[in-house]
């Protein structure tokens, strides 16, 4: 008997990882109610359509699709595995390492533009802050 006929699982959810046609079948055929999927400034293919010289996987907008299949999208790795966050330092409770969503980039010269755009923005909007 499913585990869902048998009252231990509510709600499924698939992870929107791996090849992009793989996913977007498992998102109109697997009768999940979520997908997790990447979402991020890096790599917003999730949610946005980018230039075909965009240079890493192109998800082509699974949220989109969530969307037409009545389905929730939970955006994973927001930070980009923290190559967004504007620090090198771990929080106490997270993993020790985490990979970097894009090896390609430089993630050093990522955390120096991070601060001067965090710099400009207490500048003209303080309010936010």
């Amino acid at each position: 008997m499913p585990l869902a006929e048998q009252r231990r699982v509510r709600f499924r959810g698939v992870s929107g990882l791996g090849e992009t046609s793989a996913v977007h079948q498992a998102i109109s055929t697997s009768g999940t109610y979520t997908i997790q999927t990447y979402y991020n400034l890096i790599n917003p293919t999730a949610g946005t359509q980018t230039s075909e010289e965009f240079p890493f996987q192109d998800s082509r907008r699974p949220i989109d699709i969530t969307a037409d299949n009545q389905m929730g999208a939970i955006a994973m790795r927001a930070l980009a595995g923290e190559t967004l966050s504007g620090t090198t330092h771990r929080h106490p409770v997270g993993d020790a390492s985490v990979s970097a969503i894009v090896q390609s980039v430089d993630t050093k010269k990522m955390w120096n533009g991070q601060k001067r755009l965090n710099l400009l923005l207490r500048r003209v909007a303080p309010v936010i802050w």
